[in-house]
């Protein structure tokens, strides 16, 4: 194969950075997958998209510490995600998505995170307080019947 196409396109199947550029996204997560032995070996499929977030290992070191290793439970949980336009790959800035919030954690909670082989830096993350869907508006006709 000599087509470099297929290597520079964007994987559409996940959320990348640059879907965050207008802002940041709530997700719930509606199931998880791993994989090992690949660049990305976690997948979390959320509500409302046929993308997935794919976190890279810092981001997956957050949420393990934050919700524990079982990712089963983190079915129903929420996190918010924006794009850090500080993240760097090979040596330049090019983006990356960071988790700002997690729902299911009692407190905010900072983590010392390895940006690069020398530096290390503080990763805050808040509390998301997610709140509970609106129940189904009443009928009054329907029930006086």
């Amino acid at each position: 194969m000599s087509d470099m196409t297929a290597v520079i396109t964007p994987k559409r199947d996940q959320i990348n950075a640059d879907d965050l550029i207008s802002g940041p996204m709530t997700i719930c997560i509606a199931s998880v997958l791993i994989q090992g032995g690949t660049e990305q070996p976690v997948s979390m499929s959320f509500d409302g998209s046929a993308k997935v977030f794919r976190p890279c290992k810092s981001m997956s070191r957050v949420i393990v510490a934050a919700w524990g290793p079982d990712s089963k439970a983190y079915t129903g949980r929420s996190m918010t995600l924006y794009r850090d336009a500080s993240v760097k790959w090979g040596g330049m800035a090019v983006g990356g998505i960071r988790i700002s919030h997690l729902s299911h954690i009692d407190r905010d909670m900072t983590m010392m995170l390895t940006m690069t082989k020398q530096n290390r830096a503080p990763h805050k993350v808040q509390v998301l307080r997610v709140s509970d869907p609106e129940p189904p508006a009443r009928d009054d006709a329907a029930e006086q019947a």
